[in-house]
């Protein structure tokens, strides 16, 4: 099997606003990016309002199964993303995913 990459760009109003990987509010951050991975990395922009996450996936199988809704979630991460969607969206934060395939997953969704 081929590896699977996705780009998640993050963008928050303010440096006060922090990202939800950093939130005490979201739960365990750990458990937002689980799955079977082969490397993961962030960078911020030069003002610090947008957070760009890269991640290599180890198979696209992999990637879709640990997408909403899929039997590879846990109670416990299904929770921890609800989580970060309430967070993003009282914060006024977006999101824009791009897969390796070229779709596009926006939030919020407009």
């Amino acid at each position: 099997m081929s590896t699977y990459t996705t780009t998640k760009v993050l963008t928050r109003p303010n440096t006060s606003v922090e990202w939800p990987s950093d939130s005490a509010e979201v739960g365990d951050n750990s458990l937002l990016f689980s799955g079977s991975k082969i490397s993961s990395s962030k960078s911020l922009s030069d003002d610090d309002l947008t957070l760009t996450i890269t991640i290599v996936w180890s198979s696209k199988e992999d990637y879709d199964g640990n997408q909403w809704g899929t039997s590879g979630r846990s109670a416990e991460l299904q929770q921890n993303v609800n989580n970060c969607i309430d967070y993003m969206t009282t914060n006024n934060m977006t999101s824009k995913i791009t897969k390796e395939d070229g779709s596009v997953v926006i939030f919020p969704i407009p």
